[in-house]
């Protein structure tokens, strides 16, 4: 073991030394040539190689002490690849996502069988998630959104969530508080009960959550390392693009924190998933969702068209008031569930022109996922939609016939 490890950590040594003084090169000199993509991906690999021993308790005491040598070489490694700015390039994004998924559990399209006679070939798979990180605090409405648009026929959503990061309720947090075990959620329950997702509208279940700590284990073994840095690195933007099953995805809203990433996140979803049809969205005022205030910019993945279309809504587009931050705030994972299945979900308390602070903001996010879902730009029919869609109770239908799946395991 011992032999084994010292030759794994040298070649680690050598690969991330060598790469950190590539960039460094590259701040210094701006030439892409000095560092490019495959330089961060074999860099992240050996590093999880070398940290997956620790994480496996498979050193021995005389080794240990390298861990702190991992940690500063790393985290050097980390901070030099932030300040040069590449980690927000498409290409690098892409890299390191690869990276990380080559250590993760995925469910891959042909292991998931789509090999249903009754399966309309236009079904949508869906996935509607944010990078996290603006601080806004705001309710959960990415989440929300997925579960009232699981009471749509032509679609089946496949949601990818964490935990609270810089909020007080992250999409786990409140799928938890709805009776949603997600620890059970793993890749033999949904190959266990795939068929159920696949099944005819009325005999089916169009809601799936996906924890994405149950699955990305490479995120598991660099968290240390991260919390002693403190500062952002291209780990807290990666999440939205490692979907377990992100080749099914053929419908996607990405989040971005900030408006400077939007157009190289959509190229970077374009390059991992070139048959998606994928919305990168900003809210100007500084969300990784459609804002309730102001104005949100859009770029636009067509995987017909293979371009990239940028444009700007605001809730007016909708046929939508706008609301202050203040008025659409998370509560806590409990509150904020509660919310939805009072309001919302179960009892429809609201209705389109009640000027509901946290009912608009659902609809402007859920018509939004309506619209890509149809290929269409009528914001305003499909708030309308949207509204019929949580009238219909179908929504909780759906994210019943999920808890009660989970529940007989």
């Amino acid at each position: 073991m011992d032999e084994n490890f010292t030759v794994l950590y040298e070649k680690f040594e050598s690969i991330i030394s060598n790469n950190t003084k590539l960039l460094l090169k590259y701040s210094n000199d701006k030439d892409s040539n000095c560092f490019n993509s495959d330089n961060l991906y074999d860099t992240l690999i050996t590093t999880f190689d070398i940290i997956e021993l620790f994480d496996k308790n498979l050193v021995t005491d005389a080794n240990k002490h390298f861990l702190n040598k991992i940690t500063v070489l790393f985290g050097s490694f980390l901070t030099g690849l932030t300040f040069s700015k590449l980690h927000l390039k498409a290409e690098y994004i892409s890299a390191a996502c690869k990276a990380i998924l080559s250590r993760s559990t995925t469910i891959s399209k042909e292991e998931f069988s789509l090999q249903k006679p009754y399966l309309n070939k236009d079904l949508k798979f869906v996935d509607i998630v944010g990078t996290g990180g603006d601080g806004q605090n705001t309710f959960n409405v990415s989440t929300s959104s997925a579960i009232v648009m699981s009471g749509y026929k032509n679609c089946k959503i496949i949601k990818h969530g964490g935990k609270a990061s810089t909020s007080n309720s992250g999409s786990g947090d409140m799928i938890n508080k709805l009776g949603i075990t997600t620890s059970k959620v793993d890749k033999n329950f949904i190959l266990k009960n795939k068929d159920l997702l696949l099944e005819k509208e009325e005999d089916g279940c169009n809601f799936l959550f996906l924890l994405a700590p149950q699955f990305h284990y490479a995120m598991k073994l660099v968290a240390p390392i991260r919390a002693i840095l403190k500062i952002p690195t291209i780990f807290n933007i990666v999440g939205p693009l490692l979907h377990p099953m992100g080749g099914l995805i053929n419908c996607r809203v990405l989040g971005v924190y900030d408006r400077s990433l939007g157009l190289e996140y959509c190229k970077a979803a374009s390059l991992m998933f070139p048959e998606c049809h994928t919305l990168v969205v900003n809210g100007l005022i500084g969300l990784d969702e459609l804002s309730p205030v102001g104005e949100s910019k859009i770029w636009e993945y067509n995987p017909e068209r293979q371009n990239i279309d940028e444009y700007v809504v605001s809730p007016a587009d909708f046929g939508l008031k706008e609301h202050s931050l203040e008025e659409c705030k998370s509560m806590s994972p409990e509150l904020n569930a509660k919310y939805l299945y009072d309001n919302i979900l179960s009892k429809k308390t609201f209705n389109i022109g009640d000027e509901e602070p946290i009912y608009d903001y659902i609809l402007l996010n859920s018509a939004l996922l309506y619209c890509l879902i149809n290929n269409s730009k009528n914001y305003k029919k499909a708030v309308v939609e949207v509204d019929n869609i949580i009238k219909s109770g179908n929504s909780l239908i759906n994210m019943n016939k999920f808890i009660n799946t989970i529940n007989k395991e």
